[in-house]
């Protein structure tokens, strides 16, 4: 026999890139308007036309009505592709500081639609949203770690750098407190293999750190 559901299995709402994927069309309001999820669009790489024919027309597929249609592309006002709501609801979760949840919504979407527009802007976005959370959570490792991924990705990112030395600077200043020198030399280590040996802070700490 077949265990049956308990009852938070049953009640369950799944998150959006746990769900089956679909798009979404809205009309316009003269076409009677109102949004409709559609069966995943057959696009060329995923993007929908910028011009489309206005007399031409979009194939899909009604999942509430379960029926094809033909929509004419002048009646069409938005077409919302499933990545592109999945990063909305992450970006969403940023907003909200709601780090740890807006996670798997980014690692679902680079795994699955890695070539999503503007996904990587999204992402370093949420490392350096996330990283100050965790500066001001004093879990200054995890911060510097993030930093540093975004500095991977863009090292011109917008306030980068000097939330790079605010973060190692404190983080140093803690090791050498600490007399935690092993620490404190593997993170000069780590600075100069990533950064150069001309970095700000291997200018500032070299000596402090030789005369420890």
């Amino acid at each position: 026999q077949d265990e049956e559901a308990s009852p938070a299995e049953a009640t369950k709402v799944l998150r959006l890139f746990e769900r089956p994927p679909f798009d979404r069309i809205t009309l316009q309001e003269s076409a009677g308007g109102g949004a409709f999820d559609v069966r995943t669009l057959d696009l060329p790489d995923r993007k929908v036309p910028a011009a489309p024919a206005p007399g031409s027309r979009l194939q899909v597929h009604l999942l509430e009505r379960d029926i094809d249609a033909d929509i004419y592309w002048r009646d069409i006002a938005r077409v919302e592709l499933f990545e592109q709501m999945v990063l909305a609801e992450a970006e969403s979760l940023v907003a909200q500081r709601k780090f740890d949840a807006a996670y798997d919504y980014y690692d679902f979407l680079h795994t699955v639609y890695p070539k999503t527009p503007g996904l990587s802007e999204s992402t370093q976005k949420y490392w350096y949203s996330n990283a100050g959370a965790l500066f001001q959570q004093g879990r200054l490792v995890q911060a510097l770690a993030l930093l540093d991924q975004v500095h991977q990705q863009n090292e011109d990112y917008a306030g980068l750098a000097s939330a790079l030395s605010r973060v190692a600077d404190r983080l140093m200043s803690d090791y050498l407190r600490d007399e935690d020198y092993s620490s404190a030399r593997r993170l000069m280590e780590s600075t100069i293999g990533r950064h150069g040996a001309d970095d700000p802070f291997v200018g500032k700490w070299r000596a402090t750190l030789k005369q420890a």
